[in-house]
Parts: C-alpha cells; structure tokens; sequence
C-alpha cells in the first residue's frame, strides 16, 4: 500500500491580510514557519523518503524546514503550482469583491462557471493535479510519499480523487496552512483517511482565511 500524505505551505504574510497569492508569492510569516517545524516533527519518523512540491517560494521553504526533520529528496513539480489568478494576483479580496463583484462570486461559488481572462480556470487546475497524482502512482507502489503544494490545486485534487466535476470543488473542509491530508493507495482502490487535520498545531492562528475552522 502506498500512503500519500499532502500539506499546504505554511502561513504567509499575504494570508494574514487576505491577499490573493496565485503563483506570485510573499514569504512565510514566523507562525507559518512554526507550523511547517511542527509537522516535519510530527511526520519525522514515519519513514518519508520523498517530498513531491510546488517550486514556488513559500512551498519550497515549507518543504525545506519540514525536511530539517524527514530528511527525504525533495523533487520540485510545476503542476503543482497554485492557480494563476492573472491581475489578482497581489490583491486584497476585499477590493476583488468591490470591484468585481461577479467574478467574485463566481470564483468562490460558482467555480465551474468562473472564467476571467489571463486567469487559469479551476478545470486547469485539478486536471494538472490530475495529471501529477497519476503519474506519481505510476512510479510508486508501496511506501511514504509526502506532497506540499497549496489550497486550491490540493482541492482540485480531493475533487478527482473522489471523483467529483469541477462544480463541486469548494465542497468539503477548507485546507488550512500546513494541514494534513492522508490518502491511502491499495492497488486500485483510493481512499481519503482524513483530510486538513491541524491536531500538530502548537499555537492558533490569529487571522487570514479560514480561522473559524481552526
């Protein structure tokens, strides 16, 4: 059986203020790279041998921080990346839902009907992740594999695990910074064992998105 076990980066400082990240990129707040320490000593000796991330910083300096306690290869992926959000990227949600009130409302509720020029669409999304997850079976049968990648391409990947179209991506419990979701892999049958479990976190977050789930 192979054991797969994803996390999202640790906070950052545009999390604390709700601002878009997409595939620009802020650095990791101290608290963000407390929770990624936490979950490397959470997972250190359970036998992880490699880590699959988004090159993108603030998922490679979680990877890196996690792996002062895994000690496993870490192998940089591109699908893994977050969503490309185009012209909000580096902006405040509070000014998107002003300013574009539609699209707005349809990137967060209407996701399979989003679409906004020079951003990528959720269907893009989850079918990279797609891509990425079946490859990644296709090399490894049995053992640890850890992923870190971010929000939105991990619940694209939920959704195709559990077999779900696009118009149900938001379904389901948010992931939180540095979460942790397992997913087990025995020959043909795929199974979520628990999905954004933050039971490692030593300290509460504060403010950002999602807080009311913590």
């Amino acid at each position: 059986m192979l054991e797969i076990y994803i996390t999202r980066h640790g906070e950052t400082q545009w999390n604390k203020i709700r601002r878009f990240q997409g595939q620009g990129d802020s650095e990791l707040t101290e608290l963000g790279k407390q929770q990624a320490a936490w979950l490397g000593q959470r997972l250190k000796n359970i036998g992880i041998k490699t880590i699959y991330s988004s090159p993108l910083g603030r998922a490679k300096h979680t990877s890196e921080i996690m792996n002062a306690y895994i000690g496993g290869k870490i192998i940089y992926d591109d699908r893994l990346k977050e969503m490309h959000v185009g012209d909000w990227e580096g902006r405040l949600i509070s000014e998107i839902e002003i300013e574009m009130p539609t699209e707005h409302s349809d990137f967060w509720h209407n996701p399979k009907e989003f679409s906004l020029e020079g951003q990528e669409s959720f269907e893009s999304v989850q079918n990279r992740a797609a891509e990425f997850f079946e490859e990644l079976l296709r090399k490894h049968s049995a053992g640890r594999i850890f992923i870190v990648a971010h929000a939105i391409v991990i619940k694209g990947l939920l959704n195709y695990i559990q077999g779900r179209d696009v118009e149900h991506f938001w379904e389901g419990k948010h992931i939180l910074p540095t979460s942790l979701t397992r997913i087990n892999a025995d020959e043909d049958r795929l199974s979520v064992v628990y999905m954004s479990d933050v039971s490692h976190y030593e300290k509460p977050m504060e403010q950002g998105w999602f807080i009311d789930e913590v």
